[in-house]
């Protein structure tokens, strides 16, 4: 009988434990995503820098220039801000 007390009280517990995680990585995508605007210098999840250029929220996709001439298409989370224009 106190073993399945114990692990209810832990199912609970680890329950608890992702949904809080999961609201703060939320939050945390939401408030990466709203500092995100064309014209600020990103580097992207795999080390790429450059400005970006434009954001198409239908398709998710991001235009970045990497060298004056050379824009690069990339998913919308595979970018992170580093900077301001």
């Amino acid at each position: 009988m106190n073993s399945n007390i114990i692990i209810v009280i832990f199912a609970v517990l680890l329950i608890g434990f992702m949904i809080f995680s999961s609201r703060r990585n939320r939050k945390r995508q939401a408030d990466l995503r709203s500092t995100i605007v064309p014209g600020v210098e990103v580097m992207t999840n795999f080390g790429m820098f450059g400005k970006l250029l434009s954001i198409d929220e239908a398709t998710n996709v991001a235009e970045i220039e990497t060298t004056p001439g050379t824009i690069v298409r990339v998913h919308r989370s595979e970018e992170r801000r580093v900077g301001k224009e």
